[in-house]
């Protein structure tokens, strides 16, 4: 955990006092001040609760009955002008909602609270955009003279929507690149730094082409979801629900949920042969074969934690990850090709390299 993150809460507390910092963090006051000497590290829930004051993070709704869409903004400080403009293209006031999150600095605990926000509408589609994102919104020239890509107008005038919506998947992306010359595909498949996440970033880097391609994870910067890809997130992963009434659930926060999963039913095996032990049913071969079985499920845990609970991955591929092993198949449309800001418009037109 960065010394920031950690400094922030150690600040809280030096704010309010250890007593007020107790019950404003509802953990003990020796809890408290083993943070503040640097004895214990904060939790992530510690931290999100501090990003969570009201001060700190303002939110703007616009929902209309009878819509199919809400479009969800995480921003910041800031939206990049084009891509204000670009969401004005799009929106539709007979068929989309908004909600806006800024002012949060915590882009996890922002996208959770807007997650929590649409689910308390009866909406059937979320569309997150990001506020650097140029997508195409049925103006083709528009899109070809701020992005700079030239791309055929069949592409630039697609309206990104319509388009993924078309496709009917829970989960789908439009697809774009790293804000750098080098920039690779925002997808699983070509991130790896293999032969063949190369060969994939290629096969990205030639688009757009009408293919709907199946990725193990997408990026959240123009990304469809529908709302049963959050409820069964919530199925799957019960840890992850709110332990305190603020609280969203923590769909987009880093956790190992692989561990969880796994001690929570560890947890009820133990038990069980426990008592089994106290009623004399467990003997010493059914007890070497219980504690092998343990030990292969620890084994197994380990490497699963590793695939999926990487600390330092970013939300949107803990996001994604999630709602795969909760059923929902993720896929990036290579029609449908967005423009993503930095100090240019990045696409595939400039982000191949020297």
């Amino acid at each position: 955990m960065s010394s920031y993150l950690k400094n922030i809460v150690k600040l809280k507390v030096i704010e309010l006092g250890d007593e007020a910092a107790a019950q404003f963090f509802d953990v003990s006051k020796l809890l408290v001040k083993q943070w503040k000497n640097g004895s214990k590290t904060p939790s992530l829930t510690a931290i999100e609760k501090v990003f969570t004051e009201p001060k700190a993070s303002t939110v703007g709704t616009a929902e209309w009955e009878g819509r199919k869409v809400t479009i969800l903004q995480p921003f910041y400080k800031s939206v990049h002008p084009i891509t204000h403009f670009g969401i004005l293209g799009l929106l539709d006031r007979t068929k989309m909602g908004a909600i806006m999150r800024y002012n949060d600095a915590f882009i996890a605990h922002s996208r959770n609270n807007l997650a929590k926000m649409f689910l308390d509408t009866d909406v059937e589609w979320s569309f997150w955009i990001d506020d650097d994102m140029i997508v195409p919104w049925g103006n083709s020239a528009w899109f070809n003279q701020y992005s700079g890509m030239n791309l055929p107008e069949r592409f630039a005038g697609k309206h990104i929507l319509n388009a993924l919506l078309s496709h009917n998947k829970t989960i789908v992306g439009g697809l774009y690149f790293g804000r750098h010359d080098t920039g690779r595909a925002v997808y699983y498949e070509a991130m790896l730094e293999t032969p063949d996440g190369i060969a994939e970033n290629a096969r990205a880097h030639d688009a757009p082409r009408e293919e709907l391609r199946p990725v193990r994870w997408t990026g959240t910067g123009a990304l469809l979801v529908h709302r049963s890809v959050y409820l069964d997130i919530q199925k799957k992963f019960p840890h992850l629900a709110p332990q305190h009434a603020s609280e969203p659930w923590h769909f987009f926060s880093n956790s190992n949920d692989a561990v969880v999963t796994k001690i929570n039913s560890l947890y009820d095996d133990v038990s069980l042969a426990e008592q089994e032990i106290r009623d004399g049913k467990l003997d010493l071969s059914k007890m070497e074969a219980f504690l092998s079985d343990v030990r292969r499920q620890l084994s197994e845990t380990k490497t699963e934690d590793v695939r999926n609970s990487r600390l330092q991955q970013g939300e949107d591929q803990t996001f994604g990850i999630r709602a795969g092993i909760a059923g929902h198949q993720s896929y990036v449309d290579l029609s449908v090709v967005c423009g993503h800001i930095g100090s240019a418009c990045y696409g595939p037109h400039n982000t191949r390299g020297r």
